[in-house]
């Protein structure tokens, strides 16, 4: 799937996800702390997406907030 694939895919399982892709190669999601289980669950389990394997999780530390970051990739598919 594209990055525009993606977006729609998961705009219309999750409407609250905000996204960019703030001149990155990578589709940047954000969903409240709330949904990330279910979303992640969706991602991996559905045949569209497949997204089976994560190959970086990291932090970022706001002066505000934390903001956890999943890189995910389906090995079925390649896309990421």
């Amino acid at each position: 799937m594209t990055n525009e694939e993606l977006k729609t895919t998961i705009g219309e399982w999750f409407p609250e996800a905000e996204f960019t892709e703030e001149g990155s190669q990578f589709l940047n999601v954000f969903v409240p702390k709330e949904k990330i289980v279910e979303v992640a669950q969706k991602l991996r389990d559905d045949e569209k997406t497949r997204l089976d394997y994560m190959f970086c999780l990291t932090c970022v530390d706001w002066p505000d907030h934390f903001q956890m970051v999943y890189h995910l990739k389906s090995s079925q598919h390649s896309h990421m």
